[in-house]
């Protein structure tokens, strides 16, 4: 007998046991069943939804088994479509708003089409970092040219910056748009973000589809720090979904729940930084192409032969620690 079927039995838990498990198998087979570190399976590691959840639950203490089964339902999941839908957005409107800010184009403007066609089909668009995937971006919004469609986290380590205005220069670029999936604190977009402000004398649109609140913090003050930079969030990850290491005021109850939570997988564990990247709070949060380092580390760590509920793909290859 499973852990959760176990609860149909009690009979204070078995209606919200049954909704709960509906809920859930409506996630799976519309939402999980695409998650894409999975497709690929690692050994032991379970790809169905239910065997993972069943082996996430056994790992916390049977007191707080119930609450983390109930927390689900509070995950913030991006499907594959709703990516899609960030990124269609994302170009089709923020960047069509940017260009008419920066033109100072009018309504009235009997060449308004024109002349936006004409900025937005020279303008740059790039990755901030390797982790967005720019030829889907570019499909979905029928971005042909130019030829190359470098990471500017990439660009800023390695490149050769005279060759690189070169080609700027060369190609006749009216302005840069720098896109990326997911942002948390922002630490990795912020030195290309200042890279390309600091050496181009064009305008600069910053587009995260996906961003978290520290992120957006250092995001706003780079908009503040250089006047060619524009930055517009498609989606700012809500409060709702943030869980502090310290209580606040505004604490919901999902958020409590989670909190205790994370502190009882730091003690199975033994994790230092339980919160994950950002260290005194993480996200509630994971989206069909991973979840990222920022999400609290219960959701995608296996430190310790935790057994996570959505197993997260590494930049840097790692072995389970003990």
């Amino acid at each position: 007998m499973t852990i959760v079927e176990s609860w149909r039995e009690q009979d204070d838990r078995q209606a919200e046991c049954s909704r709960l498990e509906a809920k859930y198998a409506l996630y799976e087979s519309k939402l999980f069943v695409g998650y894409e570190p999975l497709a690929v399976v690692r050994s032991g590691q379970p790809k169905n939804f239910q065997a993972r959840l069943d082996a996430w639950l056994s790992g916390f203490p049977s007191l707080d088994q119930w609450d983390a089964f109930r927390t689900v339902d509070d995950i913030v999941f991006l499907s594959a479509f709703e990516l899609q839908e960030l990124q269609r957005v994302s170009y089709e409107h923020h960047a069509t708003e940017w260009a008419i800010d920066t033109l100072d184009l009018k309504y009235g403007d009997p060449e308004f089409e024109l002349k936006l066609s004409a900025f937005l089909s020279k303008a740059w668009v790039c990755p901030l970092t390797d982790s967005l995937r720019i030829s889907m971006f570019r499909h979905l919004n029928h971005i042909s040219s130019p030829e190359y469609f470098p990471d500017w986290r990439s660009l800023a380590e390695f490149s050769c910056i005279e060759k690189l205005k070169n080609y700027v220069n060369r190609e006749n670029f009216t302005g840069i748009v720098l896109v990326e999936d997911f942002v948390g604190s922002g630490r990795q977009c912020a030195d290309a973000i200042n890279f390309a402000a600091e050496n181009f004398d064009l305008p600069i649109l910053v587009m995260p589809l996906v961003i978290g609140e520290r992120g957006d913090s250092k995001f706003n003050k780079l908009k503040e720090k250089f006047d060619n930079v524009t930055y517009k969030p498609v989606l700012v990850l809500p409060n709702s979904c943030r869980v502090t290491r310290r209580s606040l005021s505004i604490d919901t109850e999902p958020i409590i729940r989670a909190r205790n939570l994370v502190n009882s997988y730091a003690k199975v564990t033994s994790d230092n930084q339980p919160f994950g990247f950002e260290k005194n709070q993480g996200y509630m949060f994971a989206m069909a192409t991973n979840c990222p380092n920022n999400s609290l580390k219960f959701l995608h760590s296996d430190f310790g032969n935790w057994n996570p509920l959505f197993p997260r793909s590494n930049r840097r290859a790692h072995e389970r620690r003990a």
